[in-house]
């Protein structure tokens, strides 16, 4: 937004205002600015900002849920055999579809739950990528709790987005790649971390 907005709720109230994931107006409307997402790093000018800023992973919000999983460690990638697909809400350029169709060439059989986000529905090319596979195959839309379906899993392949934190924080593997430019710094981030494979 412009600011227009922000500037008229802190003239309406005495409470601070927060922001998160905000490059822009936030910064100079704000009380405090929370920036946890990797490629908002350095992603703006620090001239004007009157908010307080915190920067880094160490400030992310995660779901509620990620707290109610024990967290595990140890599980190795090369042992996967439940993997979970989960490349956002919308999938806008289809990864989940080429992602399957790849997996399909390895000769090992594996469980693949494929979670598609609200915004997705399953394609006839998906549905029929599904049915071709020697992989016991099972397209999920809506989940109750995706956390769940992440500590379900082995190996979790998914988007470059908050998964990734998410993943993290219950010790769950994961591959990750970028379905959007501004997932690349995220993704190198928890690759150099060892929390993700890139």
């Amino acid at each position: 937004c412009d600011g227009s907005l922000l500037k008229a709720l802190k003239k309406s109230t005495d409470a601070r205002l927060i922001v998160m994931d905000d490059t822009k107006a936030g910064l100079e409307c704000a009380d405090v600015a929370i920036n946890a997402i990797v490629a908002q790093h350095g992603a703006y000018s620090t001239d004007g900002i009157q908010a307080a800023l915190y920067e880094g992973p160490a400030y992310m919000i995660l779901n509620s849920d990620v707290a109610k999983v024990v967290r595990r460690d140890g599980t190795k990638v090369d042992q996967a055999r439940k993997i979970l697909l989960s490349f956002g809400g919308t999938d806008t350029h289809n990864v989940t579809e080429r992602m399957l169709d790849a997996l399909n060439g390895v000769p090992d059989t594996f469980d693949i739950r494929v979670s598609l986000g609200p915004a997705s529905e399953p394609s006839d090319h998906l549905e029929k990528i599904a049915a071709a596979s020697s992989h016991n195959v099972h397209i999920l839309h809506e989940v109750p709790s995706l956390i769940a379906e992440f500590a379900a899993a082995d190996l979790v392949i998914c988007a470059g987005g908050i998964s990734l934190y998410e993943l993290a924080a219950i010790g769950v593997p994961a591959a990750a790649i970028a379905s959007e430019p501004h997932e690349v710094d995220t993704i190198r981030y928890c690759a150099a971390h060892g929390t993700c494979l890139d």
